[in-house]
């Protein structure tokens, strides 16, 4: 399993050598980002890592699928997450309708670039639903798993999610997986991958998180705790006393989903 970690700004020279990168939408072009935005475009203009672009919706700041599209050819994304609407299955499903539409109208644009649908859902079966549906959308070349169903299953609630899927749908067309984030302890993705390893759980293509981050601006190097808290991160002026910590909590990290 590939890992994306998500860094402030004054930590991205730590993923410099890295072949899996994740951009946040609402970052590029803001003012005080001018160096993750140029990170992120040469990165992508060098073509050697797979570049996804997140929508902004788990900040909560989500963009327009106009927006998402011109920044994700700006920095040349490989994949970008479409909208998608918190824990709310009806509304996400309407915004991939309406993001699908917008990309065919701007198929100039679009060129080889894949496409991530983000199913949600109050409740398992409405994220399963969910996740059929989206399954019958020809645009989407991956599903992301978001790591709000730790909250709405459980610890495992991801590895379950993706169990029953496979049992309702058979298999995924040839979609890739990607988890989205890591909501309290990397022992989840240990987990995982143990379970991709064992042939219980299709393969996972990657995960992303800032939990090195969190943990190093806490004093904590990664165990299998939680997550010491849920403050909102500054990535235009984050700093933290011990950066040692922060690269060793990196390393820690990519460890939790090698497989």
């Amino acid at each position: 399993m590939k890992v994306a970690t998500i860094l402030p700004q004054r930590y991205l020279h730590m993923c410099e050598d890295d072949d899996y990168l994740m951009a946040l939408a609402h970052l590029i072009n803001k003012p005080g980002m001018e160096a993750y935005t140029e990170f992120f475009k040469r990165k992508g203009a060098e073509g050697k890592s797979f570049l996804m672009m997140d929508n902004g919706v788990i900040e909560g700041d989500p963009r327009p699928i106009a927006e998402l599209l011109s920044k994700a050819v700006d920095i040349h994304a490989n994949e970008l997450i479409l909208p998608d609407c918190f824990r709310n299955s009806k509304e996400t499903l309407r915004l991939v309708d309406e993001a699908t539409l917008y990309l065919a109208d701007h198929a100039d644009l679009v060129g080889n670039m894949g496409f991530m649908a983000v199913p949600q859902g109050e409740t398992l079966e409405q994220w399963l639903s969910c996740a059929t549906l989206l399954l019958d959308n020809p645009v989407v070349s991956c599903l992301g798993i978001p790591k709000v169903l730790v909250d709405i299953v459980g610890r495992d609630g991801r590895y379950i999610a993706i169990s029953k899927l496979m049992e309702r749908v058979g298999d995924l067309g040839g979609r890739d997986i990607h988890l989205l984030g890591c909501w309290k302890t990397p022992l989840e993705i240990s987990m995982i991958t143990k379970g991709v390893l064992q042939g219980d759980l299709p393969e996972v293509r990657g995960v992303d998180s800032i939990i090195a981050y969190n943990m190093a601006r806490a004093g904590i190097k990664i165990n299998c705790d939680d997550r010491p808290n849920q403050d909102p991160i500054d990535f235009e002026c984050g700093k933290i006393e011990n950066e040692v910590l922060l690269a060793l909590n990196v390393l820690i990290w990519k460890d939790c989903a090698d497989m």
